[in-house]
C-alpha cells in the first residue's frame, strides 16, 4: 500500500466464495491500516444477519478477521485501537482508559 489509507473490510460470513474472498484478502492487509466499525446498518454479520446491525456486533467482525489473519480476537482489538488513535489523533487517549 502506497496510500496513507485505512481499510476496514466487510465481514462477509454468508457464502463461501465470499468468505474465501474475505479471508484472502483480510490476510494481506497491512495490521496498521485495519479499523472496524459498523456503518453498514443492514448489514449486520451472520449470527445477527437480517437484523439491524449495531456497534456491538464489531466484536463478531473481529473474531473473523482475527481468524482471517491467524491471530487472537484480542489482538484485532487492540491493534485497530491503535490505529484507530492514530487515525483520529485528536481524540484523547484518556477517554479510552475511562471505558
Amino acid at each position: 500500500m502506497n496510500r496513507d489509507l485505512v481499510i476496514e473490510p466487510e465481514n462477509p460470513e454468508s457464502e463461501d466464495a465470499e468468505e474465501k474472498h474475505f479471508t484472502k484478502h483480510a490476510a494481506a492487509l497491512p495490521a496498521d491500516r485495519i479499523m472496524v466499525e459498523t456503518d453498514a446498518p443492514y448489514l449486520a454479520p451472520l449470527p445477527y444477519r437480517g437484523k439491524r446491525n449495531e456497534p456491538a456486533y464489531v466484536a463478531e467482525t473481529a473474531k473473523v478477521l482475527a481468524d482471517a489473519r491467524g491471530v487472537s480476537a484480542d489482538d484485532i482489538a487492540r491493534q485497530t485501537t491503535e490505529n484507530f488513535f492514530r487515525l483520529f489523533n485528536k481524540v484523547p487517549r484518556t477517554l479510552a482508559n475511562a471505558a
